[in-house]
């Protein structure tokens, strides 16, 4: 098997390995979700070592895919099922290694997730160190040091982007929780990760080190990765095919994100007609 190869599992093999996550999960009292840029390529960003992943082409000479524009992107089928466990108290904590902001688009709280390579819609203060939620990308590619070009609402200071190069350090605070939760976690479900970044790829394994209750670690991805071998079930497929038909196991409904926006738009319709009809009733 090649790093760069991918495969698939048949349909029967999928359907068998699928119900044995969902058992998994029924059985644990504590999951953690690991997420890696696979699960953000249906929202059209390219991952980073698929066979065009950004990383395979510029080490072959080749151009780079192009992803899509920061305000056309949104949250996949498999953010916002994950959303749903984490609303249902199933998944207690996720880490992420990407950078889209998609997990708090759709709607996980700041205090659920460790971002371990930041944000690309944050930035904060190097001053007072306030973080700061931008509805569009920070980043500044003129500017050096991670500086945005934009000062502090609150005492002035020059504001950063938070995104994690090559040689950063990684933020402390969610390196902090992520090895917390990695070590209370009694299942680790991985999506869409080639799990080859350290020391963010080895926060997994942390639940198969608990002495007293060693975990399972379930790795789902279309390319063959370095962990493999501690997993207890690898599943080779797409996460959104997975967490589909994980979620119809489950017996857990959710809605996509393009549902939630047009019940937003209904719901705001509603509202003003009524609005407007109290208005004509006062009259």
């Amino acid at each position: 098997m090649s790093d760069l190869d991918e495969y698939y599992e048949s349909e029967q093999d999928l359907e068998e390995k699928v119900e044995k996550l969902a058992e998994l999960i029924k059985k644990s009292q504590y999951i953690v979700v690991f997420t890696g840029a696979g699960i953000s390529t249906a929202a059209g960003i390219p991952d980073y070592r698929g066979p065009r992943g950004v990383w395979t082409c510029i080490n072959k000479g080749e151009e780079p895919p192009i992803s899509k524009l920061w305000d056309e992107i949104q949250p996949t089928l498999t953010h916002m099922a994950i959303k749903k466990l984490v609303d249902y108290d199933i998944v207690k904590y996720i880490i992420s290694q990407n950078t889209d902001n998609l997990h708090l688009q759709s709607g996980i709280p700041i205090s659920k997730i460790s971002e371990m390579h930041g944000n690309g819609k944050k930035e904060y203060c190097s001053k007072c160190k306030k973080i700061f939620y931008r509805s569009f990308p920070v980043r500044d590619p003129d500017a050096s040091k991670h500086k945005t070009g934009r000062f502090c609402e609150d005492c002035g200071g020059e504001l950063f982007d938070s995104i994690v190069d090559f040689g950063d350090k990684l933020p402390q605070l969610d390196l902090n929780r992520a090895f917390e939760h990695s070590k209370k976690a009694d299942l680790v479900i991985v999506l869409g990760s080639s799990l080859q970044v350290s020391p963010t790829s080895e926060m997994p394994l942390y639940t198969l080190e608990n002495d007293k209750n060693p975990g399972n670690l379930v790795i789902v991805n279309l390319q063959v990765t370095p962990k493999d071998q501690f997993a207890s079930l690898k599943i080779f497929a797409e996460s959104d095919i997975v967490m589909k038909l994980l979620m119809k196991k489950l017996g857990i409904h959710f809605e996509l994100w393009d549902e939630l926006e047009e019940q937003n738009k209904q719901n705001q319709t509603n509202e003003s007609n009524e609005s407007n009809e109290t208005n004509e009733n006062q009259k």
